[in-house]
């Protein structure tokens, strides 16, 4: 079978190969539709969990607002006098006072606590201080009668009523009041009691909103023993009219057990449906925070989801199927095409990879990469010889009278002991220093240290001051740290020629030149040739440094003969450290010029 399989065509493959992922994607169907009617319901249950306690701490902040309101009278001493005193006890003109006093004191709390429309304060004493004028009797009757059947065990115990509607002033409200014990601190004694009117419909404001999971929105409710407080399906529920009294018992059954079994999530037969409800209690209140769906919702939306993801993974794998048989014939024609070349540069032809079409895919960026790094390896190749034949054009232009070197000495030699029997001083100086020019110039190594190339240099400098006696002085500040850097042979004494030859074209006193060796970075030096010379013009000096910067690392040094100057000496550095180093002029006409050499910090070796 596999034999079979493996001597049919590429297309072949891939066609049998899709039939079989056809047959297995209907088997992991079945299987992910029964884990996903799971997850689903697992999922739905933690957002409805979540949602829960979300509104469950804005309940919180929403009551917790006027929860310091029983400590009033604590706070503003006047307050906790007027709770001690009758009003019969007092003139007119004291009660006035102090009932205005009282009244903006409220009216101010309920400026300041958002949810409040009306605070009350009933003293032991018989008397009643509210923040709005022409408060009914009715309203301090059933406030006395709610107070007297609340079994009040501590002090900072409160009671919060269900919503009822009422009227303040000519605006109608859907009303919750929260009763506060005003007691001193030192004995459990009640002079009064605070009831904070809120409005429950603000407060509900942020429960009408529908929360939904994948799509599929939940309910909400609020019940307190039985009753619905607030159904996000009819918004407030007015308790007097809008649910009986079957209803009223009927409805979210069982919320105390599904609560108590630390789940916080079950199965709730609400009106005949069958639902998944999460509860969670508020503790301030005593109410039930109810999120429901429906079962057979998320049954449904579960189907339809799979049915669609079913439809359109046929949909694609056919369409995959039919643009993989297209697509296979353009790919192997390329990857052929790069193998075989890539087979030639294993046997040592590097060549490039040209005449395809151009591609923006990952096969176009595979030959990119491919040209790439044959165009760096020749390039590499390339550098490499073009760096050699420069280092050997270089030493064949120093070196034009090392044919016979030993004969060279010896002929030096020669000269300079019949210099020293004719006692001609100047001649054994100059023999000696070409002598060691010759030497150094013709060791076997390219790279040497700053020290011996300054040596070298100042051979160079010993023979012109022969030549031309207190032409010029010469100064060097080379760092004792730096004297061992290793530096490539011979780029100083082509640098001071040119400073000599073109530079001190003015006939002075003496001229000055200053050899230093500085840190230019953390990597690199910079070794500077100073002269006080003619200088160049501005432009000069710009054409000169955009010629200079501009010189590549695979350079190749010209063979006209014309010596080596900065042009060759650039390209040297640059083929040696890289494009980054190299020859930066600074001049001013009539004043000075000042070469620098820009090279990477290295030891000899």
């Amino acid at each position: 079978m596999i034999r079979r399989f493996r001597r049919l065509s590429f297309q072949s493959k891939i066609l049998l190969t899709y039939l079989l992922l056809l047959l297995f994607t209907v088997v992991i169907f079945a299987i992910c539709y029964i884990q996903g009617v799971s997850s689903a319901l697992t999922y739905n249950i933690e957002y409805m969990k979540q949602s829960n306690q979300q509104k469950n701490m804005n309940l919180d902040i929403a009551m917790g607002n006027n929860s310091s309101l029983n400590l009033l009278h604590l706070i503003d001493p006047k307050i906790n006098v007027i709770l001690h005193e009758k009003s019969s006890n007092m003139s007119p003109k004291d009660r006035y006072e102090r009932d205005y006093y009282m009244q903006t004191v409220l009216k101010m709390l309920t400026v300041i606590n958002p949810h409040v429309q009306r605070i009350t304060i009933l003293t032991s004493a018989g008397d009643t201080y509210c923040s709005i004028n022409n408060i009914s009797e009715d309203y301090i009757e059933n406030a006395w009668n709610t107070i007297e059947s609340v079994d009040w065990k501590t002090k900072s115990q409160k009671y919060y009523t269900i919503p009822y509607p009422q009227k303040i002033g000519n605006t109608g409200y859907s009303l919750l009041s929260v009763y506060h014990q005003l007691s001193d601190i030192g004995e459990y004694k009640t002079y009064g009691y605070l009831l904070a009117d809120l409005d429950f419909g603000s407060i509900a404001k942020d429960f009408n909103s529908t929360d939904a999971a994948d799509g599929l929105a939940s309910s909400f409710a609020i019940v307190y023993e039985n009753q619905v407080i607030y159904n996000s399906r009819n918004a407030c529920i007015n308790l007097e009219t809008d649910l009986s009294e079957k209803e009223k018992q009927e409805d979210f059954p069982h919320l105390e057990q599904i609560e108590a079994s630390g789940k916080g999530a079950g199965e709730l037969y609400l009106n005949g449906t069958l639902c998944i409800a999460a509860v969670l209690k508020n503790e301030s209140t005593g109410w039930y925070l109810v999120q429901y769906i429906p079962k057979h919702l998320l049954i449904n939306t579960s189907m339809e989801s799979m049915l669609n993801v079913m439809a359109w993974v046929m949909l694609i794998l056919t369409a995959a199927g039919i643009l993989s048989f297209i697509l296979s014939k353009q790919v192997s024609r390329p990857i052929k095409a790069l193998a075989e070349t890539m087979n030639q540069a294993r046997q040592g032809e590097v060549k490039l990879l040209t005449g395809l079409e151009p591609r923006e895919d990952e096969i176009g960026n595979l030959i990119e990469i491919y040209n790439e790094m044959g165009k760096r390896i020749n390039d590499s190749i390339t550098k490499l010889y073009i760096m050699q034949i420069n280092q050997k054009q270089t030493e064949l232009k120093m070196l034009q009278f090392q044919i016979n070197p030993h004969f060279l000495y010896n002929a030096l030699n020669t000269v300079t002991a019949i210099a020293r029997l004719e006692e001609i001083e100047e001649i054994p100086a100059i023999t000696e220093s070409l002598s060691d020019m010759f030497r150094y110039n013709i060791k076997g190594t390219d790279f040497v240290t700053v020290k011996d190339e300054v040596v070298q240099l100042k051979n160079y400098i010993r023979i012109q001051s022969i030549r031309f006696p207190g032409r010029f002085a010469v100064k060097y500040d080379i760092p004792g740290e730096y004297e061992n850097n290793g530096v490539i042979k011979f780029i100083l004494q082509p640098i001071v020629e040119n400073s000599i030859q073109h530079a001190f074209k003015v006939k002075r006193d003496q001229d000055y030149l200053k050899i230093s060796v500085s840190p230019d970075s953390e990597d690199y030096l910079l070794i500077s040739v100073y002269d006080d010379g003619c200088g160049m013009p501005k432009e000069k000096v710009d054409e000169l440094n955009h010629a200079l910067c501009n010189t590549k690392t695979n350079t190749l040094l010209g063979e006209d003969g014309a010596g080596i100057g900065l042009a060759n000496v650039n390209a040297r550095l640059k083929n040696f450290y890289g494009e980054d180093c190299g020859i930066v002029v600074e001049s001013r006409y009539g004043s000075f010029t000042c070469i620098h050499m820009r090279i990477k910090r290295n030891k000899e070796g």
